[in-house]
């Protein structure tokens, strides 16, 4: 396939799911962020996908599946704080899997990638992106899985 030219997607759409789910989108056309958000579960369906049709645009989801699980090791009785984290993260994990199950039903490309890397902070956003905008830790992890992403290659 050499001299072949890749033909890629306009748009490349990082997802960080929770219950504020952090959307972002990086337009590979202009090199740059061009919308960065914090929406509900329903809201990303609802009213932001439609502005990014799956023709248009590949989607990146950070899958809280992928992680290892947390395991009681003690027994004491300080396991309520760590069943309440055990709790969300299932909550997470679940809310991963809808998203995923959900674009890829309407059409979307989506590699779900590990959770991993150190957050972002506002200062390093503007710093690595040159995106001025105001932004949640949630938005923050989502431009960190779409910026400058060229093509996702998906294993099939």
């Amino acid at each position: 396939m050499r001299g072949a030219m890749k033909l890629t997607k306009r748009y490349c759409m990082g997802v960080d799911p929770g219950i504020h789910t952090g959307f972002a989108v990086y337009d590979r056309d202009e090199e740059r962020i061009i919308e960065a958000a914090t929406v509900t579960f329903w809201e990303l369906f609802t009213e932001t996908l439609s502005h990014y049709p799956p023709d248009q645009t590949d989607v990146i989801v950070e899958d809280a599946r992928l992680n290892k699980p947390t395991f009681d090791k003690d027994n004491d009785a300080g396991d309520r704080k760590r069943e309440k984290i055990s709790r969300n993260v299932g909550s997470v994990q679940a809310e991963s899997r809808l998203i995923i199950e959900g674009l890829k039903l309407m059409g979307y490309q989506v590699l779900p990638i590990r959770p991993s890397g150190e957050k972002w902070d506002d200062a390093t956003v503007r710093r690595i992106t040159g995106y001025t905008q105001r932004t949640s830790a949630h938005a923050r992890d989502a431009i960190r899985h779409c910026f400058g992403v060229k093509y996702i290659r998906l294993d099939t």
